[in-house]
């Protein structure tokens, strides 16, 4: 190839770049071919379980959905307890992972969800790995008994600071 079509085409690649790029949106997912979107801006992870487990989504063949990006503190420790509350739930949930990952999840329970929202508070950012997965038993109540180590840690670093008793 000479310099003269090498640089034809390479002048031609760029100017498709704009073609295949995608406007990446800052806070609304999309979820598969439906019309609703969730916005991490305004919402919380109480409402991505809902979201999750709405029977009308559930009844689509898309059984995920996609984020674009990661959301580093979207979920506050305010959260942990109602989700610990959920780790049971056997109600089906549809799946997230990230856009960029090639792999194709099964569904999921609300349990499961709930138990990779608080591994992701953990790692401080949402979604913490390219897709969401099925927790054991044993991984649930691990994490029952990593709050109960941590909020008491956090509740004794706290009378510390104030230099109050702890009871």
């Amino acid at each position: 190839m000479n310099r003269k079509s090498w640089i034809l085409l390479c002048a031609l690649l760029v100017a498709s770049l704009p073609a295949f790029a995608q406007v990446p949106s800052r806070h609304k997912v999309p979820v598969g071919t439906s019309s609703l979107q969730f916005d991490f801006a305004k919402q919380g992870p109480r409402e991505l379980l809902a979201f999750l487990s709405d029977p009308g989504e559930l009844t689509k063949p898309v059984s995920r959905v996609q984020v674009e990006h990661h959301y580093r503190g979207w979920i506050a420790e305010s959260d942990i307890p109602y989700l610990l509350t959920q780790l049971d739930s056997k109600a089906p949930c549809l799946s997230v992972n990230m856009s960029v990952s090639s792999f194709l999840p099964t569904r999921v329970t609300v349990g499961d969800m709930a138990a990779y929202l608080i591994d992701s508070y953990r790692t401080r950012y949402f979604p913490m790995s390219l897709y969401s997965r099925a927790y054991t038993d044993d991984e649930k109540q691990e994490l029952v008994r990593w709050w109960t180590v941590y909020s008491e840690a956090r509740e004794q670093s706290a009378c510390e600071r104030l230099e109050v008793p702890c009871q």
